[in-house]
């Protein structure tokens, strides 16, 4: 497992329209962006998220570039990591389980945390 350095950052410095990105900063750190929301269980839940598919993906072989590729490619996807053909679905996906499930844990209902508007 890679070292980890989470940021939470304005939304508008995003590299995309994305609530969290990662991508390899060096041969042993994964950087991780989120962006800024007005509860920060939110931005948790988005830190958590990518560090789960970061590390399923580290697992199966895939990296955070093969992930820039996917997601850069698909700038019409409102969320391009749930797209069939996508080469980190199985990451993504189980990430959103997880999530769901720490979600309930801090009391943070899942539909509002994946449907705010972030800005």
């Amino acid at each position: 497992m890679k070292n980890a350095f989470i940021e939470v950052i304005p939304h508008k410095l995003q590299r995309y329209d994305t609530s969290e990105d990662y991508y390899q900063a060096s041969d042993n750190l994964i950087h991780f962006k989120i962006s800024k929301r007005p509860d920060s269980r939110h931005e948790w839940l988005d830190a958590m998220h990518g560090q789960i598919e970061a590390f399923i993906n580290e697992l199966r072989g895939i990296t955070p570039e093969q992930v820039d590729k996917w997601d850069f490619t698909h700038p019409e996807a409102e969320d391009p990591g749930s797209l069939l053909g996508c080469p980190y679905f199985e990451g993504h996906m189980f990430a959103n389980v997880i999530c769901q499930d720490l979600a309930k844990k801090i009391g943070v209902k899942w539909e509002d945390y994946y449907n705010e508007e972030i800005k």
